[in-house]
């Protein structure tokens, strides 16, 4: 587990989390999906897990800045 830069040939094939501002270490990390089953990273101590593919999604549509809600 490490950062990856986006012009990296490791950024494709690297899972997207997303760090919540405002909320101290709370994280949206990647778990094992269909298209992800080998995810050796362990999950951050505090946090919601979503599929990766999900998040993948999700980390292409919000951007640092932009405030999101989360809710259940």
């Amino acid at each position: 587990g490490k950062r990856v830069g986006l012009g990296s040939k490791e950024y494709l094939a690297s899972t997207k989390w997303i760090r919540i501002a405002g909320a101290a270490g709370y994280t949206l990390y990647s778990v094992p999906d269909a298209a992800h089953p080998n995810l050796d990273q362990p999950p951050p101590p505090v946090g919601l897990g979503l599929a990766a593919t999900d998040l993948e999604e999700l980390s292409s549509l919000v951007k640092k800045g932009i405030p999101v809600t989360i809710i259940d």
